[in-house]
């Protein structure tokens, strides 16, 4: 689901996903899904906040931005 885009950034993207599907289970989870965030409730909505840096979310939030289309 990891989108290719077009353009100026297509050959870095096409190599992201390709790196992103060598990953094995654990990495994977240690990029992805073990992201420290602060959950902030302000009104009626919930704000996350990622507290680290890791070269992986930029990839995340493109599969995200993707998944929500």
């Amino acid at each position: 689901m990891l989108p290719d885009t077009t353009g100026r950034w297509q050959d870095r993207h096409r190599d992201e996903k390709r790196q992103v599907l060598g990953w094995e289970f654990r990495t994977f989870v240690t990029a992805f899904v073990s992201l420290p965030c602060q959950v902030v409730t302000s009104g009626r909505r919930r704000i996350l906040r990622v507290l680290s840096w890791n070269p992986h979310p930029a990839i995340f939030f493109r599969l995200v931005d993707r998944l929500r289309r």
